[in-house]
């Protein structure tokens, strides 16, 4: 979602991004359909500058999808029912100019 600006668009790239036709339906409305009554996991990137957008989406296709889980990624929580906020710590990084070895990874796994 690191791309997208333009909160009115953001159903509409879910439905492009799920191979679904676009239709004289709406994006949200093809997403309810689609996702209706199958179990799945629907993953939202980089929230963050569409987050009214992403809760609203979030929202609609939860109530609409009893078998939907969404996993959305933001600075900030979406603020809906039923949303549980994990939060996760910035992961360090290796010395600057220093080729990591191997056993450095899992020194900086966070």
């Amino acid at each position: 979602m690191g791309e997208l600006v333009d909160e009115a668009l953001l159903a509409g790239v879910v439905v492009t991004a799920l191979g679904l036709r676009r239709s004289v339906r709406t994006p949200e409305d093809t997403l309810l359909d689609f996702l209706g009554q199958r179990t799945g996991l629907l993953v939202l990137d980089n929230c963050e500058q569409i987050i009214d957008s992403a809760a609203k989406l979030c929202e609609t296709l939860l109530k609409g999808c009893a078998r939907l889980q969404i996993l959305v990624t933001s600075r900030e929580p979406l603020g809906i029912g039923g949303e549980v906020v994990l939060r996760v710590d910035p992961l360090s990084l290796p010395e600057a100019g220093r080729e990591p070895s191997l056993q450095d990874f899992g020194r900086h796994a966070g």
